[in-house]
C-alpha cells in the first residue's frame, strides 16, 4: 500500500489497480474565503486521469469543494467511482451524479465494501454530526482515517477496534478548526489547541497505531477578521514530537511526497517546508478581499431566508424565536433579526449585541443554509461581553437542520423523532 500526499486532508491510496483519493480540496479559498492551504498543491486536475475512486468524508468545502470537482476533465470523471455516506438530503450524491462520474456508491454505515478482491473500506459517521471516518483494509495493512471526527464515545471506539483489528496507520486532525475565542482570548485558543493534543492522545491510546499521520490542519485563517486565530495553532514540528512521546511513529507528508506504508520515513523535509510556508503566510498575509453589503441587500436577503425557513419548518415555533442582535463591524450599525419582524436597524451598544461580524458574513449566513456553520468554522466574528450568543445558535440550528434535509417540528413531531432515534440506537 502506497500513500501519495495531495494536501491538507487529501491523499491517494494506491493498492493494486485501486487509486483512491480522499477529500480532494486542490486549490482555492474555502469557508467564505476564510481558509487557505498553507502550502501549494502539486497534484493537478490532469492527474485525475489515474484515479479510480474518490471518497468524501463530509460536505465541508475543505473536503468536498464543488468548484474543484467541476475542474476535473469530463473524460476522467467518467472513469471515477464516488464513495459517500448515505444521507437524507442527498446533496453531495446528487451533485456528483449531475457531474457525470462513473458511479455514485452510497455507503451504508458499518458495512464493508470491496473496491477489489483484496481492498475493502468501511464508512460510518460520528453521532450527532455529519462527519464520517473511513477504515481501509488489505490483507497486509489497515488504516483509519478519522479526518475531522471527534471520537469520544467509548462504545463506538470499542466497536471500531473490534472491526478493524490491528491498525497500522492513524490519520488525525492536529489543530483547532473553528472559532477559538475573541481577539484577546489567547489563553482560550491555547486551551483549544491543547484539547486537540488530548484528542490525538485518546486516539493513539485507543487504537495503538504503529504510525500516525497528522493532517487536516494545514491551513491558515486568511481574512482580516479571523487572522488573529493563527496565533495559537499547533505547529507540525511540535506535533511530531508529541506523537512520538505517546508511543506512535509520526509520518509527516508534504504535497507531492509518497510513502510506502510500513517503511521508515524522514519527516525533516516536510516539517521544514511547512514551517517555512506558514512563516511566509503570517509575515506577508494576503487577505481575501470581501466587499461590504448594504443594509437594503441584507434586509432583502433576510426576508428570503425567513420565507424559506417558515415554509420548511413549524411556523408557530419559528415565530416564537427571540430577537438575535448583530453589530455590523464594517457599517458601524446594530441590527436585529427574528422570523416575526425580519431585519431591522436598532440602537443598542456594541457590548449588548449577541454577535459582532462584517456585513458580508451576515449575508452569507442568510444566503446559504450552510452559511451559519461556515461562519463558525472560519471564525470571523466576535462575541460581545453582554450579549447572548445562544440567540445566534437558535437560528443557526434551523439552517443547519434544513441543510441536512431535516426540519424544526412541533412538540409531537419532536417526540416521535426522539422515540425513533432511541429505537434505532
Amino acid at each position: 500500500m502506497k500513500i501519495k500526499w495531495v494536501n491538507h486532508a487529501s491523499f491517494i491510496t494506491e493498492y493494486g489497480s485501486i487509486k483512491m483519493i480522499c477529500d480532494p480540496w486542490i486549490d482555492g479559498r474555502v469557508f467564505n474565503e476564510g481558509w487557505e492551504h498553507i502550502s501549494e498543491t502539486k497534484f493537478t486536475y490532469e492527474d485525475f486521469r489515474d484515479i479510480t475512486h474518490i471518497w468524501f468524508s463530509h460536505e465541508h468545502p475543505d473536503h468536498f469543494f464543488p468548484p474543484n470537482l467541476k475542474q476535473i476533465p469530463e473524460q476522467y470523471r467518467k472513469n471515477i467511482v464516488v464513495l459517500y455516506q448515505k444521507t437524507i438530503d442527498k446533496k453531495v450524491s446528487d451533485f456528483c451524479k449531475h457531474l457525470g462520474f462513473k458511479e455514485l456508491l452510497e455507503l451504508e454505515p458499518w458495512e464493508w465494501y470491496h473496491l477489489s478482491n483484496d481492498f475493502r473500506v468501511m464508512n460510518a459517521k460520528v453521532k450527532n454530526d455529519t462527519d464520517s471516518w473511513l477504515l481501509a483494509k488489505t490483507p497486509e495493512k489497515t488504516y483509519f482515517n478519522t479526518n475531522d471526527c471527534i471520537l469520544d464515545d467509548k462504545n463506538e471506539i470499542l466497536r471500531i477496534k473490534e472491526i478493524a483489528g490491528n491498525i497500522d496507520v492513524l490519520f488525525t486532525q492536529f489543530s483547532y478548526a473553528a472559532w477559538a475565542g475573541n481577539k484577546e482570548d489567547t489563553e482560550l485558543r491555547g486551551k483549544f489547541a491543547m484539547e486537540k493534543l488530548h484528542e490525538i492522545k485518546t486516539q493513539i491510546s485507543s487504537f495503538s497505531p504503529t504510525f500516525t499521520v497528522p493532517f487536516a490542519s494545514y491551513v491558515w485563517f486568511c481574512l482580516a477578521d479571523n487572522f488573529y486565530m493563527n496565533d495559537m495553532m499547533n505547529k507540525i514540528d511540535e506535533i511530531e514530537k508529541y506523537i512520538l512521546e505517546i508511543g506512535s511513529l509520526p509520518v509527516i507528508l508534504y504535497p507531492g511526497q509518497e510513502w510506502n506504508v510500513g517503511e521508515d520515513f524522514d519527516n525533516d523535509i516536510a516539517i521544514s517546508a511547512y514551517l517555512e510556508d506558514i512563516k511566509s503566510k503570517i509575515e506577508n498575509p494576503v487577505f481575501s478581499n470581501k466587499a461590504s453589503v448594504t443594509f437594503l441587500d441584507l434586509k432583502t436577503t433576510a426576508e428570503a431566508f425567513a420565507v424559506r425557513s417558515l415554509e420548511l419548518n413549524n411556523k408557530a415555533k419559528l415565530l416564537s424565536y427571540p430577537l438575535c442582535t448583530f453589530y455590523i463591524t464594517d457599517m458601524d450599525k446594530t441590527l436585529s433579526f427574528s422570523f416575526k419582524n425580519g431585519l431591522q436597524q436598532i440602537d443598542i451598544a456594541y457590548d449588548d449585541c449577541d454577535i459582532a461580524l462584517a456585513s458580508y458574513s451576515l449575508k452569507y449566513c442568510l444566503d446559504f443554509a450552510w452559511g451559519w456553520d461556515t461562519l463558525n468554522v472560519n471564525g470571523a466574528y466576535q462575541k460581545p461581553k453582554n450579549g447572548d450568543f445562544q440567540n445566534f445558535i437558535e437560528y443557526q440550528w434551523v439552517a443547519t437542520l434544513n441543510n441536512q434535509g431535516k426540519r424544526i417540528g412541533n412538540i409531537f413531531e419532536r417526540a416521535i423523532n426522539k422515540v425513533g432515534y432511541l429505537l434505532k440506537n
